[in-house]
């Protein structure tokens, strides 16, 4: 079999849903690899949860703009017949080539690109994508300044854990929170998409999907994973975008695509912690806990200026914008802070960022040193 990096760097995408013929034999597949990983908890039944979306979904391309995939329902009765080896070898036959690209930014992208999300019904995104920036050319200088934006650190040192972790009991929702992602997120480095979990959710096994997902996020909340595949579940897809659409300023944001199952987890505990995050950060911040905090800010300082501007000759408006903040904040101070104010998530914080997780992009592999992933729901 395929080692955790080599399943994780196959550039090989993913049907974006599951055929509605086959959604019986993928729940089935989806099931019985989830039922090992809950039952043994090792690293070779995790290896085989990150390679099973590569396996049996891939969206393989054909001549023109159609995608033809391969038959699910066969593929997922190989799967159950452990003819692992082989369906592997064959997703590698599969790989996309990764195409190095030198274009500098171009507006036809973008609409071509927008244009796409519209059809596919996702008109939010769609927007963002025509005045976003962007994504970065794929060169050497998009992936030298993705090194600089990922500086190296040290290794911090884990807290005591002193409370017990969050365990999600057996009328937890974890459906809606299934919902509660965007409509088209994209999968993470193994091809793992919210959708697929949505669409196999309702399907009647012995042990519902949902069921299985609970178990499986208690497992990751309490840190109980094998501590040697953090650096790929916790790692992601690492995709430069543009950070205006002038093509005379070349400043990259990085952003990071996390594995499905940890941003799964991520927004279950964000969830449990919401009102005790609240009532921590309030009133001083609106980005935690806080619905419409975009709105607040604009509508607060219209109306700050408005109340100040013409009576106060002293009056300042200043805003910082600090640089890289993202890929730079202490994760000491990060596992110090959560230990204090939040210890019941500390087991999964520690085990996300307590290492090294890696990052991987079509240049090559990064370590996230530093910082919080723009990306994981608990950043």
């Amino acid at each position: 079999l395929p080692t955790f990096n080599e399943v994780c760097q196959l550039n090989l995408p993913t049907l974006p849903f599951i055929p509605t013929k086959a959604k019986p034999a993928f729940a089935k597949a989806l099931s019985s690899t989830l039922k090992a990983v809950i039952e043994t908890n090792t690293e070779q039944a995790w290896l085989k949860l990150f390679m099973l979306p590569k396996c049996v979904l891939p969206s393989v391309r054909r001549s023109g703009s159609h995608t033809q995939p391969h038959p699910v329902e066969t593929l997922c009765r190989r799967w159950l017949d452990n003819d692992l080896e082989s369906l592997w070898s064959m997703a590698k036959s599969r790989e996309v080539n990764s195409r190095v690209s030198i274009k500098t930014f171009s507006s036809k992208n973008l609409i071509d690109h927008a244009v796409s999300k519209a059809r596919s019904g996702m008109m939010g995104k769609a927007c963002r994508v025509l005045i976003s920036g962007g994504i970065a050319p794929n060169n050497e200088s998009t992936w030298q300044q993705l090194k600089v934006k990922h500086p190296n650190g040290p290794t911090p040192v884990a807290p005591d854990i002193l409370s017990d972790p969050i365990f999600l009991k057996a009328d937890f929702d974890i459906l809606s929170v299934l919902r509660s992602f965007p409509k088209g997120t994209a999968a993470g480095p193994s091809g793992l998409r919210v959708q697929h979990l949505l669409d196999v959710a309702a399907i009647p096994l012995h042990t519902p999907i949902c069921t299985s997902l609970r178990s499986l996020v208690n497992i990751l909340a309490g840190g109980r994973a094998p501590p040697s595949i953090s650096k790929f579940l916790a790692g992601g897809r690492l995709i430069a975008l543009n950070k205006t659409t002038e093509a005379s300023n070349s400043d990259i944001r990085p952003i990071v695509v996390g594995e499905t199952l940890r941003r799964l987890t991520a927004k279950c505990l964000c969830l449990t912690i919401r009102a005790k995050a609240r009532d921590l950060f309030q009133p001083l911040q609106v980005g935690v806990a806080c619905r419409s905090g975009s709105d607040r800010i604009i509508h607060g300082l219209r109306k700050c200026i408005n109340d100040h501007w013409d009576d106060d000759d002293d009056f300042v408006v200043f805003k910082v914008d600090m640089q890289n903040a993202f890929n730079m904040v202490s994760r000491q101070a990060i596992l110090d802070e959560c230990a204090t104010f939040f210890p019941e998530i500390l087991p999964w914080v520690v085990w996300c960022y307590g290492a090294h997780p890696l990052l991987w992009h079509p240049r090559g592999q990064l370590a996230s040193e530093l910082g919080v992933q723009q990306g994981d729901p608990l950043g």
